[in-house]
């Protein structure tokens, strides 16, 4: 999905570092997640991680949901 997205909305030449920059942020993600993850399973405990994550990932969807609408209408314009 980051593929494509970037290849249509960055300039040829800007591909590679926009790419790397995409991919480093992601990884972040996947370092910073886990971890934070089970600080707040610690603290909290694991029911609450678990609704936690469910609700970050519901915000994540609709997110998306909403972009991928905003993308519908810019292409029928």
């Amino acid at each position: 999905m980051t593929t494509s997205l970037l290849r249509r909305h960055v300039p040829h030449h800007a591909y590679a570092a926009c790419l790397s920059i995409a991919t480093a942020f992601f990884a972040t993600g996947q370092i910073i997640g886990p971890v934070i993850g089970g600080v707040v399973v610690e603290l909290y405990g694991l029911q609450f991680g678990v609704a936690s994550s469910a609700i970050f990932m519901a915000i994540a969807a609709a997110l998306a949901g909403l972009y991928g609408q905003q993308q519908r209408k810019s292409d029928s314009h």
